[in-house]
């Protein structure tokens, strides 16, 4: 599309001019510049039974530029960020895409970033606020970063910090996804209702470096409720390595008129309303010397299902370990998970690391003959060369399988949202270079 053509040429020509703009902005200003490209394929199991079928294939690039001032006066400034997204190419068997609106989608462009920020001491607090588009993260709610351009929302924050304790709070009330290049959008219930807002209230305080409690309430107003707790405990054995011992836990319920009490297609019906929880508990060992760590953890749920979504744009989120391709959030399921990477920067190998993570559930209320399993390798390497600096290159592939037959009571499908039943494998490349001027 000729439009989507111009938006991406736009871009370039912006990130050709963005250091000509920055010198007559403030001194302490920063520009970015990001080139992203992204080849993904992805398809099914052909061991799949009684499971949604898929198909993935796109050739994605996208150029970003983003723009942060310094203060005026120390007091105000603000954040302007362009995109531009140019579809390669698309297997024309492609059922579904994730960087572009469909396999037709030759791509599109805008702003990703709009916001007007100011900052003020008050003794020994530090007071900041802003209003605008951007892209915000929670332990309850993160707008969407996993693909070639960000998802972002419209809304305003305020926090509270010294050395040991934040407070913060944000309302927003408009949301874009990723591939979506309008400003923002209305919140959206699944029967077409629209959210006044989702409010945000959190806290993070820590007494020492060795413990971090956060607590954290979201309210999709009338809607849908959250609440996050956590702590955090870092034990040091030597001068090089650690144990560190994490512990979540998090509820999410009905908050009102606006929640459906009726059938949402292959969704878990809550004609009683929601009343979900999860609890995580995990341990880390790291050795920095070495470079490498290993983490394992449980997680287990209760209630209801934890795989509702805040608005119908949303694409969901939990501050649990596996949050992975699906979430092993179904009511009743208890899930076991194990991670571990290295650092070969310490094996005179700079740039270059690896991750491996595998999960495992075997039974969910609702489904005979249940299991969940998830194997996923990461492999990253960071050019050191001075003429590539600031080029990565990141290796995803995925190896996912559910199985289970629904009881005809609790269950009448395989499920809908972040916690259905899949099976497929995915084998995702990420070339990003970034530059800072």
């Amino acid at each position: 599309m000729k439009k989507n053509k111009i938006s991406l040429a736009a871009c370039i020509s912006a990130a050709l001019l963005a250091p000509t703009a920055q010198a007559g902005l403030f001194d302490d200003a920063t520009t970015t510049l990001r080139y992203a490209n992204y080849p993904w394929t992805g398809d099914t199991k052909d061991s799949a039974s009684g499971i949604p079928t898929y198909k993935e294939g796109e050739w994605v690039h996208a150029l970003e530029v983003k723009y942060h001032s310094g203060y005026f006066n120390d007091v105000i400034g603000f954040d302007y960020g362009i995109y531009g997204v140019d579809t390669i190419s698309t297997k024309s068997d492609a059922t579904r895409t994730q960087n572009i609106d469909g396999v037709n989608d030759e791509g599109h462009g805008g702003t990703n970033l709009a916001y007007l920020k100011s900052k003020f001491q008050l003794g020994d607090w530090d007071l900041r606020a802003g209003y605008g588009k951007k892209r915000r993260a929670f332990e309850t709610y993160e707008d969407f970063n996993y693909r070639i351009v960000e998802a972002t929302t419209v809304g305003a924050d305020i926090s509270l910090s010294r050395d040991d304790l934040s407070l913060y709070a944000t309302v927003i009330d408009k949301a874009s996804r990723r591939n979506q290049d309008n400003f923002g959008g209305d919140l959206k219930t699944f029967l077409g209702e629209t959210i006044d807002n989702i409010s945000v209230f959190g806290l993070k305080y820590q007494p020492s470096k060795a413990w971090t409690f956060k607590a954290e309430h979201l309210e999709a107003k009338d809607y849908i409720k959250r609440d996050f707790l956590g702590v955090n405990y870092n034990y040091p054995l030597n001068d090089t390595q650690s144990l560190n011992l994490d512990g979540r836990f998090g509820t999410m319920k009905d908050a009102g008129d606006l929640f459906e009490r009726v059938p949402l297609g292959q969704y878990a019906n809550d004609p009683d309303g929601l009343d979900a929880s999860f609890n995580e508990l995990a341990l880390t060992f790291k050795d920095k010397e070495l470079g490498y760590y290993a983490t394992l953890w449980r997680t287990d749920v209760n209630g209801d299902d934890f795989n509702r979504i805040l608005f119908t744009e949303d694409h969901g989120w939990w501050a649990s370990r596996t949050q992975l391709w699906q979430w092993s959030g179904l009511e009743g399921e208890t899930s076991y998970g194990v991670k571990a990477g290295i650092d070969f920067s310490k094996h005179n190998i700079p740039g270059l690391s690896l991750h491996a993570t595998a999960v495992r559930s075997n039974s969910a209320e609702g489904y005979d003959d249940f299991s969940r399993q998830e194997f996923r390798t990461v492999a990253m390497y960071k050019f050191q060369q001075p003429v590539l600096k600031g080029l990565s290159v990141v290796w995803l592939h995925i190896d996912h399988e559910a199985e289970g037959t629904p009881d005809g009571i609790r269950r009448t499908g395989t499920g809908a949202g972040p916690t259905a039943l899949a099976q497929g494998d995915a084998d995702r490349i990420y070339i990003n270079y970034v530059k800072k001027f």
